[in-house]
Parts: structure tokens; sequence; C-alpha cells
């Protein structure tokens, strides 16, 4: 026997159609939202929270951006504004991908290693440049922190907190968290070991980064700077000026001197080592994380003056004699000057 059931061919038919209608259409839609739009890698600033018309407006979308458009006036997953942020979207990604990360504010984090400076102001440019806060706001911040009270900080020594380092941020990190971040990796350098070392040489944390700035300053040669170090540290016990040339230079903010002159060293100022005893007020430059360790770890000597080598390879002659200090000083000066003729003519 054969069993029959009724049914209306036309109403199945249809059905039949409308049903592989909505499968092709899904397979369209999965498509469009999956097919990659960029062959390389991408990288998208939005400088600013803007609406997703405006934020299309400068997004490399082209026509799909109809699609990012249809997706962010969803309620569930949609947004009626994006940014700001910067994003990073991988080659070969689909509308989807873009929508997730841009729609979604997930932003990219940035690796920036911040090198030493000479002066506050070229830090907190660096940092104008690769962020999306201002110089201004950074140093407005660092004045009035109480936060860098608290670790004994003041304006002459905030550099002393900006330690050679590389932070991991997102290009909106702020004021606030950028200081953060540094004081975290200022006390993890700072820790109770090296807190001792230098109360075990009489300085603070403070006064030993001043000192290294000094040090960076008079030679790049590992051996050296200790040397170096211990010579300066020779002359605050002895209560003598250091009479340290960076130091006027740094006053006279005029890094190109090469020779010190007597006009020079009458310049009034507190980081004028030659002028004031002690050491200045704040360091003549962010001094790296080797320096500051050289000082730490220099080792004791009785030299009391050192001067640089006439032959000019950054090495210096170290002694515990005047005169013959001002002798290796003549003979430096003597080479400076034939040096200086040859090159003129």
């Amino acid at each position: 026997m054969i069993l029959a059931f009724p049914y209306n061919t036309s109403i199945f038919f249809r059905l039949r159609l409308w049903g592989g209608g909505i499968l092709l259409g899904l397979l369209l839609v999965t498509l469009v939202l999956l097919f990659p739009l960029n062959s390389q890698k991408q990288e998208i600033r939005l400088p600013k929270k803007s609406s997703v018309s405006e934020t299309l407006d400068s997004l490399p979308l082209g026509l799909s951006g109809v699609g990012f458009r249809l997706l962010s006036s969803l309620p569930i997953i949609g947004s009626d504004s994006l940014g700001p942020g910067y994003y990073e979207i991988s080659s070969n990604s689909g509308l989807l991908t873009w929508y997730r990360i841009i729609g979604g504010n997930h932003q990219t984090p940035i690796r920036i290693r911040q090198p030493s400076f000479r002066t506050l102001q070229a830090l907190v440019d660096f940092w104008d440049e690769r962020l999306l806060l201002t110089s201004q706001d950074l140093l407005t911040y660092w004045q009035t922190s109480d936060r860098l009270k608290q670790e004994g900080l003041t304006q002459e020594n905030f550099p002393c907190l900006a330690l050679p380092e590389t932070y991991e941020v997102y290009w909106t990190t702020g004021p606030e968290n950028l200081t953060e971040k540094m004081v975290n990796s200022y006390q993890a350098f700072w820790n109770e070991e090296k807190r001792k070392q230098a109360l075990a040489l009489g300085l603070d944390i403070h006064q030993v980064c001043v000192l290294a700035s000094i040090v960076q300053e008079e030679s790049n040669i590992s051996d050296e700077q200790k040397q170096i170090a211990r010579v300066y540290w020779n002359r605050l016990q002895k209560n003598m000026r250091l009479q340290a040339d960076p130091t006027v230079k740094f006053a006279l903010q005029d890094f190109t001197l090469q020779r010190i002159l007597l006009e020079h060293l009458r310049y009034d100022s507190p980081w004028n080592t030659y002028m004031y005893s002690g050491l200045p007020p704040g360091p003549i430059n962010i001094p790296e994380k080797q320096t500051i360790l050289h000082v730490l770890d220099s080792e004791s000597n009785s030299y009391l003056y050192f001067c640089a080598k006439a032959d000019f390879s950054g090495k210096h002659n170290f002694t515990e004699s005047y005169s013959e200090h001002l002798q290796n000083a003549r003979e430096y000066q003597q080479a400076l000057t034939k040096l200086t003729q040859t090159q003129q003519h």
C-alpha cells in the first residue's frame, strides 16, 4: 500500500525558493563581511570621537563603507560615534574585522622606546609627537601633580623620573596614565638595594641621578664613567666645586660649545658648578640606567682631576695633582687649536 500526503505544490515550491533565497542572501552577506578589504596592514588614527559618517569618510573602505554603516545602525553591536584611537588592521581583513576593532574601540597598544634627552622640553615634545596628548598638558600635569610630590620630585628634577625605557601605551594615553607608567618603572629601578647604595655614598637617589647626568655628558665609556663619578664624589667630599664643563653648557643652553671660556664661567646659574658648590638642583640630561649603575658601583680612587686626552680618543687623563692636570689641559688645548686650524685650511 502506498500512503499519499496531500500538499500544495505551489506553496512548497515557493517555500523552497524563499529558503534558497535566504541561504543565498546569507552567503552574500557573509562574503561581503569576510571579503578581504586590505592586502597590507592598515594603521588607522582617529584623533577625536566622531560620528560614524565622519569616521567612514576617513577610512579606506570605499563602497564597503555602506556595510560598515549598516552594521553601525544595529542597536546590539552598533555605535553612533567612534574613536578616538589608534588601530592596526592586519592584512586581508574583512569588513566584520574592521568593524569589530574600530566599532568596538579595541585600540592597538604601541611600544615606544623613550631615549635620553638633554632638556625637559625635548622630553615632553617627544611624547607630544607620538601620543594624542600635548607637551603643555604633560608639563602642566607634572607641575601640579601630587603624585610626583610624593616621590620627592620637583620641577628641576622631573627628568629623574623619565628614565630611558620602553613603554607600552595606547595612542590616547593621557598625562596621568603615562606618568603612572613612568612612576612604576622608576620605582622598579630604584629598589631597596640601589637606594642603600646611594645612601652609602651619602646621596639620595635624585642626587645620584644628577651626578649620573654629568658623568654621561663627560664620557660614554663604561670604565671611565666609573672613574669620573668617583672624581666628582671625591670633590664633593672635600667641599670642592665640581667645575664640570657640561653644567656650564646646560646653564647656557648651548650644547655646541667646544671650549668653555672665562666669560662662560661667569654666567650666573645654579647649574654653573664653577660658580656654585655642590650638585646642581637637577640633572643636565636624562641619564641612562647603566650610567646610574656606574655611579652607584664606582670604585674608590683618590683622583681629583681629569682632562680629555690630546689624541681625541674620547678617553681621559686622571690625576691627584693640580699641576699635572694643568699640563694635561694645556696639551689638550694645544691639540684642539691645531685641529681647528687644520680644519679651517
